[in-house]
């Protein structure tokens, strides 16, 4: 039980950092160097957070978002 609530806490964790970025991404597209500069670090704090799980996580973080619509 405790491992499931830790494997869901890392998938949700995980979408949340998909959300930011994919966020930080759009507002990028204005050009501003402080949205360029947020969008990078939303990339970063996105893989570390990756890095951190296993690819079932990740998978399951990532197939979330498509449904959730945030890789549009």
């Amino acid at each position: 039980m405790k491992s499931e609530q830790i494997r869901a806490d890392k998938v949700a964790t995980l979408l949340t950092a998909i959300r930011e970025e994919s966020h930080a991404d759009f507002l990028s597209s204005s050009g501003h160097s402080a949205h360029l500069d947020a969008a990078e670090a939303a990339t970063r704090k996105r893989q570390t957070i990756e890095r951190n799980c296993t690819t079932a996580e990740a998978e399951a973080a990532w197939a979330e978002a498509d449904t959730r619509g945030y890789l549009r």
